[in-house]
């Protein structure tokens, strides 16, 4: 569990632990530098004290080789200068201070990089033979542990690798390792080695980083051995042996070494083409330290220069600074090699002995496999295994765990110790039969009887196995629980411990609770360990390799050793999206600089490769809590009415704090109203003013205060707005609702006005809570036009059907006119006119009401009227003889007559024996003495009998006779 941490930069204070002298140091001073020695350290200008980063200063020097290597001896030396490598293995520069690195003898070569903070250069190697450095200080005092300056170790390099050979003439050579060279045996490239060789060298990296060793080529037959180690075996003779190889198990394809060196030691019987290996350099191996957890993690929390890391789940984080360092530990393996880092951790076993999901074997029989077991799939739990992938293993009941198939007996007595170092063909047999216990895990290897297990209270007796945890870090674990040791009868002591095989780190656990060899058979003998498949390779604690031993409470970790240069932190803020990436400048992604001006979450991903191609992805997060000192918005009233002004101010909650403020950025949403510290602001609206101020620090912090404003209804005047003078309108407010006050001085909803001229009116509406809406309207008064006319004459006698009146127009301010001439026999059209003077035609006799209506171009209206008489004198006459003879005198007989109405007229005609010969129904026809079809009628006498009215609708009738000469 993290814990809560609060954190300034004051806590950075720390100082350079003692180092590891190499064979000359060096402060960088102003000048150049010749080296003579093919290693050593170089420092800041304090050296192993700070830098004075309150001097402001600007130091350059380069460092120039000195040293050559000869890379030919026939017909001539070829000597070449080295170049240099720089393994900066601390670095913490102020923020304005800066390490510029030059490849070559001035500032005019290529720039390796610009470094400061603590973006450590790492591991830089020239293409010339010089580097110059040119570091400045801006003379600011900065934040404790930023002014610690540098330690950086420096080696020779050579682009060309370096040859070295296993002589036969030297039985020890110490060789610094340019993170270039080749290793072959005795005879070179060319040549074979001799027999009767011992030889032994030492490669000690020139700039402390890891060793390895890639097999290129081997072949040494089966009777000379090379032994490889981890370390310097002239310094430590205890250093690990990493293996024995010949022909038959060779060494594996690389090798890493856990420390700055690694040893070869060659014993030949016989001849042969020899090896080769190519030596190159590893920056950084997969580790862990004792007491941390086996699981590959990510830990965030706050970089501690040169100092202990300590994870957190938040910081709380100071304005007053400019920036925090955020670090990620990165606990992951990369590919693994096939060889492992012992380690003796605290006694903890992380997982129950028995139940808890563990499988019970049974009281099974002694001494056997409990078969194949495989790992759990969705996601698939692969093991690496000295450099193997594995998908199952194979646990055994005395104590064994194989990574090959096993399943039945297994035997009990075994006298080996690990690893083997004579035959290619060697089986670590465990007898009886012949259980080949090779690329095995022993912990422990003992010839124990299951079928006497004891329980004491509630610590349950057995053996148990099973799988814990969850993904990505799934264990199989293997309990052996107060499992006693056969002693051929009840059993011995109780023994107990446990083996743990980790997911994703590849890491191998023994928890040794107790072990004691309180038996005869075997001898008693036992093995903690682990072998690879060829035997040649193992890993044992010291003390406990095959033979009678005790031991109580001891864990042992088996690490396997991989290159992590390439696996880092990738970091994301907020959210882990690919906008929300932040791009690391660092050379060290795992450090990060941020510059937070709020609270903020950032999220550490680490992705790390798997055997078997399947990357594991693993976060963690850190929140870093800006402390910004409190602010407060406030304004001098909280309510107003529309457009009313009001007064907004900001200030800190602590008066002590307010020098702190620099800058003010008032909004309304994402308007910008003010830069001042107060400001006035009108709001028509309910609104939410945000105000950003910014620290003296750059730091910045927001509040908002919110002014109500009541939503007011606008009244809205309805009514005529134009009107004739003379007549009225009537005004009246809608919509809003209060006290009324018009412009007339009246307090009503409604008024009526009727004036004389165009007028404006306006009212005032007063809410409840006093706020004012208004609104006005503009009443347009149009002149009235004035109708009068004349009819020329006003009493008319019709003669021929027709009574004529002209219509005198003598109106005023007219423009449109409407006539209607009351005349009901005309036909509608005819009985209106919009002529300005027209003339009527009236036809029947009566007293008519013609009336004028005058409109102006303002729609304003009036209207008069006139009577009309009309006489219509009443005569009839109808001839009594007519000649149809065609000589156009006399040839028609027709009637002729005034008054009559033409509508309501009826003649007929008949000859002396009574039949109709003719008919008419209208006056104003004729006959033309022809019969009814059209023949000639004869000359005689005829009888005509009209039926008609006058005028006035009085009937008519005339009964005679007429002549008719042919």
């Amino acid at each position: 569990m993290k814990h809560r941490f609060i954190i300034s930069f004051f806590l950075l204070l720390l100082s350079f632990s003692i180092i590891d002298l190499h064979s000359q140091n060096y402060n960088m001073v102003q000048g150049i530098l010749n080296l003579t020695d093919e290693s050593g350290a170089y420092f800041d200008p304090g050296g192993l004290n700070d830098y004075p980063a309150s001097t402001e200063e600007s130091i350059q020097q380069t460092l120039k080789s000195g040293i050559q290597h000869n890379y030919g001896t026939n017909p001539a030396p070829i000597w070449v200068t080295s170049s240099l490598q720089f393994n900066f293995t601390q670095f913490a520069l102020g923020v304005g201070d800066t390490l510029f690195i030059y490849d070559g003898n001035t500032t005019a070569g290529p720039l390796i990089g610009a470094y400061n903070s603590v973006n450590s250069p790492g591991l830089i190697i020239s293409d010339s033979t010089a580097v110059t450095f040119v570091f400045y200080s801006d003379g600011i005092a900065d934040l404790n542990g930023l002014n610690m300056g540098w330690k950086a170790t420096y080696g020779t390099y050579y682009h060309q690798p370096r040859s070295y050979n296993l002589d036969n003439n030297t039985t020890y050579g110490l060789e610094n390792m340019e993170c270039n060279g080749i290793l072959y045996d005795s005879g070179g490239p060319n040549d074979n080695f001799s027999s009767g060789e011992n030889n032994t060298i030492v490669f000690l990296s020139s700039v402390g980083t890891h060793i390895k060793a890639k097999r290129s080529f081997f072949n040494v037959g089966t009777n000379s051995i090379l032994e490889i180690f981890d370390g310097n075996i002239t310094n430590d003779p205890n250093a690990r042996r990493i293996g024995y190889f010949k022909n038959g198990f060779p060494p594996p394809d690389s090798l890493i070494s856990s420390g700055p060196s690694m040893t070869f030691r060659f014993i030949t019987q016989g001849t042969g083409p020899g090896f080769r290996f190519d030596l190159s350099c590893v920056t950084e191996i997969f580790e862990q330290g004792p007491g941390e957890s086996a699981c590959p993690r990510i830990d965030l929390g706050p970089y501690v220069v040169n100092g202990t890391f300590m994870p957190q789940d938040t910081i709380v984080f100071d304005c007053t600074n400019p920036m925090v360092l955020l670090y990620a530990d990165i606990k992951a393996p990369g590919l693994p090699t096939a060889d492992y880092i012992l380690q003796s951790i605290p006694y903890d076993p992380p997982f129950p002995w028995y139940g808890n999901g563990l499988t019970y074997t049974g009281n099974v029989e002694d001494d056997v496999w409990f078969g194949n077991v495989n790992l759990p799939n969705n996601p698939l739990f692969s093991f690496s295994y000295y450099g193997v992938n594995y998908t199952s293993l194979a646990p055994g009941a005395n104590g064994a765990v194989s990574f090959n198939s096993h399943s039945g007996p297994s035997g009990w007595v075994f006298t080996d110790t690990i690893p083997n170092e004579t035959s290619p063909t060697y089986a670590f047999n465990v007898t009886p039969g012949t259980n080949d216990h090779k690329n095995s895990i022993f912990g422990i290897l003992q010839d124990t009887d299951p079928r006497f297990v004891t329980t004491n209270g509630s610590d349950i007796g057995g053996i148990w196995y099973g799988f814990q945890g969850e993904f990505p870090c799934r264990a199989f674990v293997m309990s052996f629980n107060r499992l006693p040791l056969y002693i051929g009868g009840a059993g011995g002591a109780p023994q107990s411990y446990q083996i743990v095989v980790y997911e994703g780190s590849n890491i191998i656990e023994v928890h040794v609770k107790n072990r004691n060899g309180n038996s005869t058979t075997n001898g008693g003998r036992s093995l903690l360990g682990i072998l690879n498949s060829g035997g040649n390779q193992a890993v044992v604690p010291p003390g406990r390799n095959t033979g009678n031993w005790d031991a109580t409470n001891e864990s042992w970790r088996f690490v396997p050793i991989s290159p992590v240069d390439n696996i880092t932190a990738v970091w994301y803020k907020n959210s882990v999206t690919p906008t929300n990436e932040i791009i690391n400048n660092n050379l060290d992604e795992k450090v990060l600089a941020v510059y937070p001006d709020e609270t903020t979450t950032y999220i550490g991903k680490l992705e790390f490769p798997t055997p078997i191609g399947t990357p594991y992805i693993l976060y963690d997060t850190l929140v870093v809590v800006v402390n910004k000192p409190a602010i407060n918005a406030t304004s001098t009233v909280s309510s107003v009415c529309p457009g009313e002004p009001v007064e907004l101010t900001v200030n800190t909650v602590n008066p002590n704090e307010a020098d702190q403020l620099a800058s003010f950025r008032w909004y309304d949403g994402t308007t910008l109203l003010g830069t001042d510290q107060t400001i006035e602001v009108s709001p028509n609206a309910t609104t939410t003013y945000n105000v950003i101020i910014t620290y003296t620090n750059n730091c910045e912090n927001s509040d908002t205060i919110s002014i109500t404003v009541p939503e007011l209804t606008k009244p809205v005047i309805i009514g005529d707005t134009s009107i004739c003078s003379g007549e009225r309108s009537t005004l009246t407010v809608t919509e809003a609702e209060g006290t009324y006050s018009w412009s007339t001085g009246a307090t009503t909803s409604s008024i009526i006005v009727s004036p004389n001229e165009t007028a404006e009116y306006t009212v005032d509406v007063t809410t409840p809570i006093g706020c004012v809406t208004k609104d006005s309207i503009t009443v347009n008064v149009a002149v009235k036009p004035k109708a009068l006319f004349l009819p020329s004459p006003n009493h008319v006698y019709v003669e021929n059907g027709e009574g004529p009146v002209n219509f005198i127009n003598m109106s005023e301010n007219g423009t449109l006119y409407f006539w209607n001439f009351g005349d009901q026999y005309s036909l509608p059209i005819d009985n209106v006119s919009d002529l300005e003077s027209p003339l009527h035609i009236y036809t029947r006799s009566g007293k008519y009401r013609a009336s004028l209506t005058v409109e102006t171009d303002q729609g304003c209206l009036d209207s008069t009227y006139q009577f009309v008489t009309v006489e219509v004198p009443y005569f009839y006459y109808a001839p009594n003889s007519f000649t149809p003879n065609g000589d156009g005198i006399n040839d028609l007989f027709y009637t002729s007559g005034e008054g009559v109405d033409p509508d309501n007229f009826e003649m007929f005609l008949y000859n002396r024996m009574g039949n109709l010969i003719f008919k008419s129904t209208t006056p104003y026809d004729y006959w033309d003495g022809r019969t009814m079809d059209g023949s000639l009628a004869p000359s005689g006498v005829y009888v005509y009998l009209i039926i008609t009215h006058d005028m006035e609708g009085n009937p008519k009738k005339y009964q005679g006779t007429v002549t008719l000469i042919r």
